[in-house]
């Protein structure tokens, strides 16, 4: 259900290829942090629906139905604003994927894939980039496994 900038073919298996960035989650949802368990989930309710407004802008198109497997590869873009900002800044990759929950229900909620399960989606890394930049900014690449055939029947 997404317009997808590319394809390609990965160890023998084909790919769709999309992508879309979004802020970084606040520090509150930091794996480190202690917070009281109502204000942090106002917290991943708040950066949830934000991220679902935010994709919902940059991918409007719709040109396929999701398929059985996604690789969800993050990059993370740390700018030197982003403590200042209130955005959470990773020192580690284990800390940076348990902060992107709240982003992976969002991608579900939009209807990017069916479910966040291991069956469905696995995760193809992440990179944290530290820079300059005046921004932070979380850049995602989607690559949706498919069989020509499927593409044949959900594109006539």
């Amino acid at each position: 259900m997404i317009e997808f900038s590319e394809t390609k073919m990965l160890n023998g298996c084909n790919y769709m290829v999309t992508g879309f960035s979004v802020n970084p989650p606040p520090r509150e949802l930091s794996p480190n942090a202690r917070l009281h368990w109502a204000k942090l989930s106002k917290y991943k309710s708040e950066y949830r629906s934000d991220c679902g407004v935010q994709i919902l802008s940059q991918l409007q198109k719709i040109k396929f139905d999701a398929c059985n497997k996604v690789k969800i590869h993050y990059r993370w873009i740390i700018g030197k604003d982003c403590r200042a900002c209130g955005y959470y800044a990773p020192r580690d990759e284990d800390n940076a994927i348990m902060s992107l929950k709240s982003l992976q229900d969002a991608m579900v909620d939009v209807g990017l894939f069916s479910n966040d399960n291991s069956k469905i989606l696995k995760h193809d890394g992440i990179e944290l980039i530290r820079d300059n930049k005046e921004y932070s900014q979380i850049c995602v690449t989607l690559m949706y496994e498919y069989k020509i055939e499927e593409v044949a029947r959900s594109n006539g």
